[in-house]
This record gives structure tokens, sequence and C-alpha cells, in this order.
């Protein structure tokens, strides 16, 4: 069994005050931290995030939660 922990991103944009949208271009989920300044790319069909240009490995893609999308724990550090 290969199961993650995830949060759903509205509840992390929540409790930290991030914001999400999908870009379908990029194929991917675009999160901005507006407190470091800073915009993360999520692959969808990877677990690779991009922050100011450099590849970082979760454990698991997004995956969908409802209507949202949900993420790896790893993915809050």
């Amino acid at each position: 069994m290969n199961e993650h922990v995830q949060f759903g991103l509205d509840d992390v944009g929540k409790a930290f005050g991030v914001t999400w949208r999908e870009d379908a271009a990029a194929g991917g989920i675009v999160v901005t931290v507006p407190a470091r300044n800073q915009t993360i790319v999520l692959s969808q069909s990877q677990g690779l995030a991009s922050v100011s240009g450099r590849l970082f490995s979760l454990p698991a893609p997004p995956g969908r939660d409802g209507r949202g999308w949900a993420v790896p724990v790893d993915f809050v550090g």
C-alpha cells in the first residue's frame, strides 16, 4: 500500500494565506505564497514542485479532493 497523507489546498490556503489556481497550459497548479513572495508550480502528473526555478521531489503528485486539490504533507514544509 502506497498511501500518503495529504492536505487540501484550500485548507493550506486558509492556514498560510496562500492562493492557488490550475494552469492547464503548464499542466500544473500554481500556488502563490505572498508572505515569501514566491510562486510554486506543482506538476499534476508527477511528484514535483518548482520553487524559484529549483525542482523538489514530493512523495506523490497532487490529487483531486472533491472540487479542489490535495497535496502531500511534505509540500507544506
